[in-house]
């Protein structure tokens, strides 16, 4: 008799139960698919706003979503109703949800907005239907291009989607381009969270982005009459709350007072040597000339469409700054000091969008950083807005339209991490080093990560150290912390000693082919180049003999790691001190979406 027990169970090669599985599937969601277009099977219906109307199946609703289940099957009133009045509730965004549930794919298609978009997302945050939710922070995930990054902040903000914000800003910290049209169609709301919350590109300068606000306005000639040659400065608004306290209030009266001829001379005792400044003169102005000035060309259209598509239709509407949002981004978000003062004088003064006080306060911070040794192009072109921390000179008033404190301290965050009590980096001076003790080294890390680009710097000797390295450092260390830990260094010293972790070392050829001198006394210099595409690391005595040098310029350290950003270092032996310039970093390249 056959031994039954020996004969294997019935079963199909993995391969063959895999496609048979799959095709199980397909036919499963083709059916629920098409129970849409069968009214037969479609038991409950959602009244939507303007009483449109959107029909499902209950059971179905019910299986994929743990919140219709409770509505449906649940304790809840909606539990035995078959028309559910949804009134605050747009139908195409329920459709959208309701399909899904139904097994139908969510596509982007050519007149898909993230007007509705994020309104369906709310609906199935709120319905618990996470695969949906996750759908839609994978697309917000593969963004890029300023004008959509834009067209999504314009929807999220005001519906305070965090989830979606959250992903929104780790794509402008790692892929957005900003240059001088990057604004273009982005409402105030949305210019001021990137602003106030993105992390730049160390190429983006403050005048960059001043110069990309500007552009998100139609025509800037609005904010002005042009017959007029004076500046009609901006009233403070009334305050709405105590002052606070690292505030100075206003001297009273003093714009009527003082007169175009005192104004001109403060301006002059501000400003760096040399730079003279026109400053406008100050007049009264009626209402009616008020209201010359505040005005500006409405392009929202004034009929709205009934249709399914209406939150679309807002949305391609273009986007175009007011006076008012210009000014207020301005002054609340913007940090003027550190914006050229040549394109304050051409472009900011005539759009009379600041009060004279704001103007001359910003130039005096420009008069007294020069004044302590900062060269005004490394002043201008610091990356300020890739630091771990921003400057402190945004907002320029207080809310009883004083002139914040800020612009009489004069501090900034440190752009350093001090690893060593006894090595210290002032806020007078942020760029300086100063090193008082003789026994202990310390390194200094610059709290600028660079992930990508090209960046030149120089750092300069004020007073002779025993040894001083400079170079970059690697760091093992996650986020903005102001004390990364240091892991792998990259560094030469004044006297063409190494300092570099194996299996790396010095170019062998690099210091007879650059002719690179030492930069071991006071008042010697050395620039630093760092090309992270090329991944390599050089050194030149200045910049002039780095880009005049005949062929490729040599490189004294190749094949750096690029899974992670490289911060500029110095590594300093005995007391001195030392100054870094920033020179120039390359814009990010272009993003480009994969097909």
């Amino acid at each position: 008799m056959e031994d039954r027990q020996a004969i294997p169970y019935l079963s199909l090669r993995p391969a063959e139960e895999d496609k048979e599985d799959a095709k199980q599937a397909k036919e499963v969601v083709a059916a629920m698919q098409t129970m849409l277009d069968r009214p037969e099977l479609l038991d409950v219906t959602f009244v939507c706003t303007a009483s449109k109307e959107v029909r499902a199946n209950r059971a179905l609703l019910a299986g994929r979503s743990e919140y219709f289940s409770k509505m449906l099957y649940g304790d809840m009133k909606e539990g035995s109703m078959d028309r559910i009045p949804l009134p605050e509730v747009q139908a195409d965004s329920l459709q959208t949800v309701i399909s899904y549930l139904h097994g139908c794919p969510l596509r982007w298609k050519p007149d898909t907005c993230w007007e509705g978009v994020l309104d369906t997302y709310m609906l199935a945050e709120q319905y618990q239907v996470n695969s949906l939710c996750e759908r839609v922070l994978l697309w917000v995930s593969r963004l890029g291009y300023a004008s959509e990054l834009g067209e999504l902040l314009n929807a999220a903000i005001p519906r305070q989607a965090d989830d979606i914000l959250k992903i929104a800003l780790t794509v402008m910290n790692d892929v957005l381009v900003v240059d001088s049209t990057t604004f273009r169609g982005w409402s105030k709301e949305s210019i001021v969270y990137c602003l106030d919350n993105a992390r730049f590109h160390p190429n983006v300068t403050e005048t960059l982005v001043a110069e990309a606000v500007l552009s998100a306005v139609s025509d800037t000639t609005l904010f002005v009459d042009k017959e007029k040659t004076k500046t009609v400065p901006e009233q403070p608004d009334s305050p709405a709350a105590e002052e606070p306290m690292d505030s100075v209030a206003p001297a009273a009266g003093s714009e009527k007072e003082t007169g175009a001829k005192d104004s001109e001379t403060a301006a002059k005792k501000v400003l760096p040597s040399g730079e003279d400044v026109r400053v406008p003169a100050v007049e009264e102005v009626s209402p009616a000339e008020e209201s010359i000035h505040h005005y500006v060309e409405s392009r929202e259209t004034s009929e709205k469409d009934d249709g399914t598509d209406e939150d679309c239709d807002a949305a391609e509407r273009e986007v175009v700054l007011s006076r008012k949002d210009v000014q207020d981004i301005f002054k609340g978000h913007i940090n003027l000091p550190l914006i050229e003062s040549s394109f304050l004088q051409e472009r900011i003064e005539p759009l009379r969008i600041l009060r004279l006080e704001a103007l001359l306060a910003a130039y005096r911070v420009q008069g007294i950083c020069f004044s302590r040794g900062m060269p005004p192009s490394s002043f201008f072109t610091m990356p300020w807005r890739s630091m771990c921390h921003k400057p402190p000179f945004a907002p320029v008033e207080t809310r009883k339209g004083g002139i914040r404190n800020a612009y009489n301290k004069v501090l900034f965050p440190s752009l350093w991490s001090v690893r060593n009590e006894k090595c210290e980096s002032l806020e007078e001076v942020p760029q300086r080093v100063v090193r008082s003790d003789t026994k202990y080294d310390g390194l200094t890390m610059m709290k600028l990560p660079l992930r990508s680009g090209k960046h030149i710097w120089r750092v300069r000797v004020l007073t002779k150290f025993r040894r001083c390295y400079v170079g970059v450092v690697s760091s093992a260390t996650k986020g903005l912390a102001d004390l990364p830990t240091m892991d792998d260094p990259w560094m030469l010293s004044s006297e063409h000693a190494t300092w570099v972790t194996a299996p790396w070392e010095l170019c062998p050829t690099f210091l007879a082919s650059s002719k690179l001198e030492r930069f071991d006394e006071s008042g010697a210099a050395v620039v630093v180049i760092l090309d992270m595409k090329k991944r390599a690391l050089t050194f030149a005595n200045d910049l002039e003999s780095y880009l005049r040098h005949s062929g490729e310029y040599p490189q004294a350290y190749l094949k750096l790691p690029c899974d992670g950003p490289l911060y500029p270092a110095l590594f300093i032996e005995g007391p001195g001190c030392a100054d870094i310039e920033w020179i120039e970093s390359s814009p990010r390249e272009q993003f480009v979406r994969p097909i």
